[in-house]
């Protein structure tokens, strides 16, 4: 096979085996990728510099060269020094197994390129930026082959006339690959945010019903299910206008986001009325935190809306989930209490638990603010 061809092997390779690469990207955000998916990249990087190293361009006197160092500088960029030197290793003993006089010289160019490749994440770490984000990466990483090149007889003769057309080819195919793999990965990114759109309710940035009736299936026994009902809300709306309203909605998702913690949903359902799921709560701590909650949006909304004379107020149904219970259930029973509370005068909480707080049946919770009439 001759050089031309040799090369357009390479490249026909190099394309077709990073392509395959990118059906292992399954997150938009990098930082999101499993580590099987991470560990599946490091396979593939290895087995495409050593699927490239068949198909060498030969220059006599045991000397070959090809594009293999392209997969591993990729991988480097992706993710790391480590992932490439992983991922190296493999490639270099097979190197050396293969012998002839440019064995030695081949594996101190790979380790000359992944010595500047983890110089340059050490500078993007200084300067506080991505990698791919600073000056002459990933092209200064691949000045790393000229160490190898220096160790062969006729070492000036390959630099001018072999280093020129294998630095070229390495840094086109590396930003070739790259936009590849960021381009699949921006695809994923858009399909996240319109998945996560549909699920979100916009006003709030809460779960919507939709979002809710996806994570039902989830909830269990023990958990706690907390239903919200913005108090005389037609009354702000006709009083101060839809937006104002749409405002007080706003001021409710954002204290709930706020106290939620990672471990907890919430959701907007629809108009005023809203629905928590606490996990691994105790009754007394669910119950404390519905009304620290309760409490913090009453005093939020009267530091936004100062116009607003009276106290603006939520009433609360809160149960625990109990064994053999569906979701659907206990939400209705929440339900129930919510609208016991509005029925006993509002801005309070309405509680039923399986292990009661105080070791009481059904409690009402008041809180002292002046409501309205």
């Amino acid at each position: 096979m001759g050089i031309f061809d040799s090369i357009l092997m390479n490249l026909t390779l190099l394309m077709t085996l990073t392509y395959l690469w990118t059906v292992l990207v399954k997150q938009g955000r990098l930082s999101q990728q499993s580590q099987q998916n991470q560990l599946l990249e490091i396979l593939v990087a290895c087995l495409t510099a050593l699927m490239l190293m068949q198909y060498p361009v030969r220059m006599g006197d045991g000397l070959q060269f090809d594009l293999r160092m392209v997969p591993l500088v990729v991988l480097g960029l992706r993710y790391g020094p480590l992932h490439a030197v992983l991922a190296a290793v493999p490639v270099a003993l097979y190197r050396l197994a293969l012998g002839g006089m440019g064995a030695v010289p081949a594996v101190a160019s790979l380790g000359a390129v992944l010595t500047l490749l983890s110089l340059g994440w050490l500078w993007a770490g200084l300067e506080r930026k991505h990698i791919l984000k600073l000056p002459f990466v990933p092209a200064g990483v691949f000045l790393g082959q000229l160490v190898g090149l220096s160790l062969l007889p006729n070492r000036l003769q390959l630099i001018t006339e072999v280093f020129p057309v294998l630095y070229g080819l390495g840094v086109l195919m590396t930003h070739v690959s790259l936009s590849m793999l960021l381009s699949k990965q921006k695809q994923l990114k858009a399909s996240e945010e319109v998945s996560l759109q549909s699920l979100t309710d916009p006003l709030t940035l809460l779960g919507n019903r939709r979002k809710l009736d996806q994570d039902a299936k989830a909830f269990h026994a023990g958990n706690f299910v907390l239903t919200l009902d913005v108090d005389h809300f037609k009354r702000i709306n006709d009083a101060f206008g839809h937006h104002v309203g749409d405002e007080v909605l706003s001021t409710l998702g954002t204290v709930i986001r706020e106290s939620l913690g990672s471990q907890h949903k919430a959701y907007r359902l629809g108009g005023e009325e809203f629905v928590v799921v606490l996990k691994n709560k105790k009754a007394k701590s669910a119950y404390l935190w519905t009304e620290e909650l309760r409490l913090s949006f009453t005093e939020r909304v009267a530091l936004l809306h100062p116009h607003i004379e009276r106290a603006v107020t939520v009433s609360a149904g809160l149960v625990n989930m109990q064994a053999g219970e569906g979701f659907t259930v206990a939400l209705q029973r929440a339900d129930a209490l919510l609208y016991q509370a509005k029925q006993q005068g509002r801005n309070q909480t309405c509680l039923k638990l399986e292990d009661p707080l105080k070791q009481l049946g059904t409690q009402v919770f008041e809180t002292q603010t002046e409501k309205w009439n």
